[in-house]
């Protein structure tokens, strides 16, 4: 996941409710929740299950607003990035989160262990002020 893939919240909050029952008219926990689907062929409704037994129908809550008119019929669309640039981690931070490493899946490392830090960001921009080569390893 890229920091071009993060988008502010503001507008979904803003455009759906935070329902108490589902379609079925039963009280939702969402705490409970244990499986959430989504489909975009119904973009304001949720999919979830209170178990991760796949024999268990999923429940469906409906997030459109109630109101007079005609519903929304999809998601509002994303117009802005929430970060415009890629954000550095701490020394600290990235050495405690390779310190977890073992506790990570092996596909996940390269991800972790190319984590741009502050310390390496302002050494690239040393250096690309030097005339040098841009490095975020």
């Amino acid at each position: 996941m890229r920091h071009t893939d993060l988008f502010p919240t503001k507008e979904l909050e803003e455009s759906i409710v935070n329902r108490k029952k589902n379609v079925d008219g039963r009280n939702d926990n969402w705490l409970q929740m244990r499986w959430l689907r989504y489909e975009k062929s119904c973009a304001l409704r949720l999919k979830y299950k209170s178990t991760l037994n796949h024999d268990v129908e999923f429940d469906e809550i409906n997030l459109a607003k109630a109101g007079k008119g005609r519903a929304a019929l999809s998601l509002p669309k994303h117009e802005e990035l929430l970060f415009t640039q890629l954000r550095a981690e701490t020394e600290a931070k990235k050495r405690d989160m390779l310190d977890l490493l073992p506790s990570i899946p092996p596909v996940y490392h390269p991800f972790f262990k190319h984590l741009p830090t502050v310390l390496n960001i302002r050494q690239s921009h040393l250096a690309r002020d030097a005339g040098g080569e841009i490095s975020y390893d």
